[in-house]
């Protein structure tokens, strides 16, 4: 069970401005927008990952502590969060976005800023690839059998975040596998620290 001073922390964390959910890459198995393709059959991989009933969330998160910090001096991520969502065409029309959806949140060291991502996820490989489009780069996420996340980079370089959603992107960072940012073990949160995605 996490502490109440870490579900505090990430429940500050995710306290953030409502992020549009941008148009799907060519490669998303379901595209993200209205007037989508009928979805294909929900491979054994995004089935593990996302919840079982469409348009419900499922959020993940970990705040490092001073201990954990100090042993990993060049890990520079401090606090995480990932959301999930297999969002169905019976979801508001108002809001744009439908198929297997991630929100990603992180807080690195000496930052007092969020960074944010957001995309589809789909399955390739026998894995689940979550990530940005045009390129923006992605990780790869799994669950243990005792219900934490696993996020890694594997192979990828790294993805790109933002505190916003403008096109601009000027606030654009990237996220990259460093020697101890290369892996993140994030514990399920409670509903109270799990918003819709029209909230996200």
């Amino acid at each position: 069970m996490l502490k109440p001073a870490i579900l505090a922390g990430l429940a500050l964390m995710l306290a953030a401005p409502a992020l549009a959910a941008p148009p799907a890459p060519p490669t998303a198995s379901k595209p993200i927008g209205q007037g989508a393709a009928p979805a294909a059959p929900e491979s054994p991989e995004l089935a593990a990952l996302f919840p079982s009933q469409p348009n419900v969330p499922a959020c993940f998160g970990r705040v490092y502590d001073a201990k954990h910090l100090a042993q990993h001096p060049d890990q520079k991520v401090t606090a995480i969060a990932m959301r999930l969502v297999n969002r169905d065409a019976g979801a508001d029309p108002a809001v744009p976005g439908v198929g297997h959806l991630f929100q990603l949140q992180v807080k690195r060291r000496d930052e007092g800023r969020v960074l944010k991502a957001l995309g589809p996820c789909m399955a390739e490989g026998g894995r689940v690839f979550c990530g940005v489009e045009c390129d923006g780069g992605g990780l790869y996420a799994r669950k243990r059998d005792d219900g934490a996340l696993i996020l890694s980079f594997d192979d990828m370089w790294g993805i790109r975040m933002t505190t916003t959603c403008d096109e601009d992107e000027a606030d654009a960072a990237e996220l990259l596998p460093g020697a101890d940012d290369k892996s993140f073990r994030l514990d399920p949160l409670p509903a109270s620290q799990c918003p819709a995605y029209e909230d996200w």
